[in-house]
């Protein structure tokens, strides 16, 4: 990637810092940490009272918050006290992260179709468990990423007041796949959209399967998923309980691969979920160059926004780097290269012939479409190559 540097460049480069500036401490102070369960309050007492303390110091200040929003603020506040992170910058993320973010009350999730329908005892199967976790009481959690006001990104946290249960499969020890309230929340809108013959690549715990197998406007679900082993537990021990699980087609196979060979029509809805969080975005953009000669059928991919976001920081990064100079040249670039993530690997392999001269080529690569457009031009016809690249 070649990085053209201009006044203009320069000043759209420091906008951009500014603005992922607070994404970025978001990511370093509140997000890793959630996600590395590292945020369990187990004296509950003392953080009640702090919910307290918080609530009435707000109040002075003018700030009215909720009990559960005050709850969220006071593990906020302990969270970022222990790490040294409570500053200056706090005010401008704190607000926004408690009043988006919520706390689970007995019966609030419990009531979802899927927890309430579907049981199993815990089971062994070679190197797989089928069975269950659980998030402890006050165990702080991220259940998805929420843009506000049309330019930033902010973690939505939540917790419960009560120890929760969770379907999960583990794989030697190690959690594979679940059902928690953050899938749960982040399926609402694709589970409501779905309608008429729908594709699901990915099959989990069969959860999207069950809540749109459930609705009368669909009237088939065809389930790609390559791992023979989720497809025998799931047969085995999850679709006996569907209440329509004729309407269920499990097909093994690899998600890109069937998607490529579908003629457009053939599905009125189609929903990807095949990887495992935000970082692992290669198959996510996989998919997308794949899907873009679809024009009859609609489809959607599990935390879309939110890896749309994690790409833009990163491709960002690389032009930022590129920009001032730190990618260096010759056996330099090779060193560069092995420091960076798999994902910004694959975009610095994907972007090596890339000039970027104006401001509105930055914000166009910072986009996945783009990004799409680029691999569907680059390798074609089986989009597989620049993956084996390096």
């Amino acid at each position: 990637m070649k990085v053209v540097k201009s006044r203009r460049m320069a000043d759209a480069i420091e906008k951009q810092l500014t603005k992922m500036g607070i994404e970025s401490f978001l990511n370093t102070t509140v997000i890793t940490p959630v996600t590395q369960n590292e945020v369990v309050f187990k004296e509950r007492g003392k953080i009640l009272d702090a919910a307290v303390d918080f609530r009435r110091l707000m109040q002075s200040q003018g700030m009215l918050y909720t009990e559960d929003e005050s709850l969220i603020g006071a593990m906020l506040v302990s969270m970022l006290n222990e790490s040294g992170n409570l500053n200056e910058q706090a005010p401008l993320y704190m607000n926004l992260l408690i009043k988006n973010s919520f706390v689970f009350h007995k019966g609030d999730i419990e009531a979802n179709a899927y927890y309430q329908n579907i049981h199993f005892d815990d089971v062994v199967e070679g190197d797989f468990t089928l069975g269950h976790n659980s998030y402890a009481k006050f165990e702080l959690f991220q259940c998805d990423l929420k843009e506000v006001a049309g330019m930033l990104y902010i973690p939505r946290l939540a917790t419960f007041d009560h120890r929760f249960s969770y379907p999960a499969i583990m794989e030697k020890g190690d959690t594979w796949m679940s059902v928690t309230p953050g899938e749960i929340i982040t399926m609402e809108k694709p589970i409501d959209e779905a309608k008429g013959k729908v594709l699901t690549l990915g099959l989990g715990m069969g959860y999207y399967t069950y809540m749109v197998s459930e609705k009368e406007v669909v009237s088939s679900v065809t389930v790609v998923e390559k791992s023979s082993e989720v497809i025998h537990l799931f047969e085995k021990y999850i679709l006996p309980q569907f209440a329509h699980k004729d309407k269920i087609t499990i097909v093994h196979g690899d998600a890109g691969e069937y998607l490529e060979s579908l003629s457009d029509g053939a599905y009125d809805y189609a929903f990807a979920d095949i990887w495992w969080g935000t970082l692992d975005f290669v198959e996510y953009l996989r998919l997308k160059s794949i899907a873009r000669k679809f024009k009859k059928m609609q489809m959607r991919y599990w935390i879309g926004e939110e890896l749309d976001f994690t790409i833009s920081m990163s491709v960002f990064k690389l032009i930022m780097e590129n920009h001032d100079g730190m990618v260096g040249e010759g056996a330099a670039i090779e060193s560069y290269y092995q420091g960076l993530t798999d994902g910004e690997k694959f975009l610095f392999t994907l972007l090596e012939g890339e000039e970027v001269s104006t401001p509105e080529r930055i914000e166009a690569l910072m986009k996945s479409d783009t990004l799409a457009e680029i691999i569907a031009s680059t390798v074609c016809p089986q989009h597989h190559a620049i993956m084996n690249e390096r």
